[in-house]
């Protein structure tokens, strides 16, 4: 149940009071990152899509839809990821608290994704808000989930785990315990239980490094390792098959984003038009956008930002039949068999919208690598205020004068990335970079590798 405050709470405050106090709780929520950008849907679409997350929050529950759905671990670690990336940790900390106490969320059975997902999840808060006593906190639950990943992986099954607890094994009452069969995630599909097993793996090596446990750090790397090489015979031929193309490189980061076999497979991915379940193509899109397709990024948003649905409310549904749930109860004429605004559909709208104006590559954070290329000439210009990355908050301001055809960039904020910021142009524009009377050399790719006092650049066309 949500809280209610009563009738009494109402009756003290106006009309006006009570508006009032609704809109200084949401902007407090939207407005922690801001943009100024030509084309306004992106700006409106980013804020609306972070409420309505916050809306699906129950009591600390990242519920899918509201009314429709419960939790499902796999849109819920999406959902968390909008509150870690817009500078709204404390709602991302509940839904991880929520997934620690209820590691299988969504079937009536565990499916394989999800303890992965929970450490990957855990992983990303640390990497965004770097406290300490909240990782010391948590890495007793992490270590767990590692355990619990290599005893299904590495042990002859059945395996046994618990829907609301993180033991597992033999020892598990009969009347408690479910079995985890490998590869279960909407059917069958290792190719992305398998990838988020390794991911979170990883996370769990990282969360040890903090608490300063170096035999964690060993076992849960070196597993992983193993694992890759598994999942690599297995998938690494054909990563954009099936569900593999919605989990290689976003979000788990198996491969490199600018060479190898993920780079190559996903480089030519680029505009997906919605079509299906809504998150599927702009998942595929995410790959392609962070092997380096801008295509992927401003084409699919465009496309998806013109979707009916998208007009105004920016509330996908999931794209087909979903649980009614409790609409029954609710006098209304809506549909009550469509799950609206859904929770991983908008996710992978956000999540797309951030990373083509900003992401995380390893050391480096690349700006403005799925942006519209008429956007580096639009007056208008850009402009990100504190977003949330690895490095720190970072704030980037591009101007276009168009009487020297000339652009400029002003990058701010704590975020210090150790392999400096790149600056992605499009490749077919021909542009001179430069700070502070230096010319910058152009790689290969279109990027520009700006360090040390480069944080001022000229762009000349």
């Amino acid at each position: 149940m949500q809280p209610d405050p009563g009738l009494d709470y109402y009756r003290k405050l106006n009309v006006s009071e009570l508006f009032d106090e609704a809109k200084e709780y949401w902007a407090g929520l939207v407005d922690r990152v801001k943009l100024t950008l030509p084309d306004q849907r992106w700006e409106d679409a980013f804020a609306a899509i972070i409420g309505h997350a916050a809306m699906e929050m129950n009591e600390g529950a990242p519920d899918v839809a509201v009314v429709n759905y419960n939790v499902f671990n796999r849109d819920g670690v999406y959902v968390a990821n909008i509150f870690q990336k817009s500078g709204n940790a404390d709602l991302a900390a509940a839904a991880i608290d929520y997934f620690t106490h209820h590691p299988f969320n969504g079937r009536s059975y565990p499916e394989a994704d999800n303890p992965g997902q929970i450490l990957w999840a855990i992983s990303q808060q640390w990497r965004f808000e770097r406290d300490k006593k909240w990782a010391e906190r948590i890495w007793p639950s992490a270590k767990r989930i590692a355990e619990m990943i290599k005893y299904y992986r590495t042990t002859t099954g059945p395996h046994w785990v618990q829907m609301d607890s993180l033991d597992f094994g033999d020892d598990l009452a009969k009347d408690k315990r479910r079995e985890l069969k490998p590869g279960r995630c909407d059917g069958h599909h290792p190719e992305y239980t398998e990838a988020f097993d390794i991911a979170g793996l990883k996370a769990a090596a990282e969360l040890a490094s903090i608490a300063g446990k170096p035999a964690d750090v060993e076992q849960w790397m070196g597993l992983a390792g193993r694992l890759f090489k598994t999942y690599d015979r297995k998938f690494g031929t054909n990563l954009a098959k099936s569900y593999g193309s919605y989990s290689v490189l976003w979000p788990c980061r198996l491969y490199s984003f600018g060479s190898g076999k993920a780079f190559d497979q996903f480089k030519t991915k680029g505009k997906q038009n919605p079509s299906g379940w809504r998150y599927f193509p702009l998942a595929t899109a995410h790959q392609g956008l962070l092997a380096g397709n801008r295509e992927a990024g401003y084409k699919t948003l465009e496309a998806h930002l013109d979707h009916d649905q998208m007009r105004g409310w920016y509330a996908f549904d999931e794209g087909g039949k979903s649980g009614s749930g409790g609409w029954g109860r609710v006098r209304t004429t809506w549909n009550g068999n469509v799950a609206m605004p859904h929770g991983w559909a908008i996710a992978e709208v956000w999540l797309l919208l951030r990373d083509s104006l900003l992401f995380e590559d390893d050391d480096r954070l690349v700006l403005f690598g799925g942006v519209p290329p008429k956007w580096f000439k639009d007056p208008k210009g850009m402009e990100i205020a504190d977003a949330a990355t690895y490095f720190g908050d970072c704030s980037v301001k591009y101007k276009y004068d168009r009487t020297r055809d000339e652009g400029t960039m002003n990058v701010s904020g704590s975020a210090r990335p150790p392999g400096g910021f790149v600056l992605r142009l499009p490749r077919e524009m021909e542009v001179r970079v430069s700070a502070a009377g230096r010319e910058i050399e152009r790689r290969d790719n279109g990027d520009f590798i700006l360090t040390g006092d480069s944080t001022k650049t000229r762009i000349s066309f």
